[in-house]
């Protein structure tokens, strides 16, 4: 009996070895943030590319506004969070692209000892980052999975940080004691299947197979494919 109820496609060129590559890659996705890559066992900072760059120099009475050129990401840095004056580094990252969760803004935060290269990462008080979007950002995204994340040098991972998004303002609001890389994405709406639920590659001829499953209303006395 015919089923009408899925749809299937075969390739027949040898796939095996690009499948594989494939499976491979994604294994070495850093969690959090797909599609972004650290450089080598040594040195966790991801690959990416650096499209600005905006610095500000703190002291310790003052409170200073450390932001993008447009004004969409800025660090809301309070009275008292250095011992003594300091420069700190907002820079935006191209977001790299991503079959699964969407990366909406990708950047990370430096600071060092002013006039010198010590840097320094942990700080006395909560600095606020707040993200500013538009509705065409945000379109197509599911709102309730939006995220920041930062990177943990030390662990190689991506860790989830508390924030409050504002649904009026569309502002996403977090605080850090603790400067990193920081992503932030959401998952993509879908109004279909979506995602390729089932792939097969055969062993043999290396031949791609994959099944889309097609929900069909029931027909009469509630018979369905």
């Amino acid at each position: 009996m015919k089923d009408h109820g899925s749809f299937s496609q075969g390739f027949g060129i040898p796939l095996f070895n690009v499948a594989l590559v494939f499976i491979l890659a994604l294994l070495l996705l850093p969690p959090g943030v797909p599609g972004v890559y650290a450089k080598n066992e040594d040195d966790p900072a991801p690959v990416s590319t650096i499209i600005e760059t905006q610095t500000v120099t703190v002291t310790s009475e003052n409170e200073t506004v450390l932001s993008t050129s447009n004004g969409k990401i800025k660090l809301h840095i309070p009275k008292g969070t250095v011992e003594e004056t300091m420069d700190f580094e907002l820079a935006k990252h191209l977001s790299p692209g991503s079959t699964g969760m969407k990366i909406v803004n990708f950047f990370e935060l430096n600071s060092n000892k002013h006039d010198s290269d010590n840097k320094v990462h942990e700080f006395k008080k909560e600095i606020e980052i707040t993200i500013q979007h538009t509705p065409e950002e945000l379109a197509g995204l599911d709102i309730n999975s939006l995220y920041l994340y930062s990177l943990d040098e030390k662990k190689r991972e991506w860790i989830p940080i508390p924030c409050e998004f504002d649904r009026e303002t569309l502002t996403l609001t977090a605080r850090v004691k603790h400067f990193s890389y920081f992503g932030e994405q959401a998952s993509p709406l879908q109004s279909g299947p979506g995602r390729v639920m089932a792939a097969q590659v055969s062993l043999s001829s290396g031949a791609a197979t994959y099944s889309y499953p097609i929900e069909l209303p029931p027909g009469p006395g509630g018979f369905s494919p």
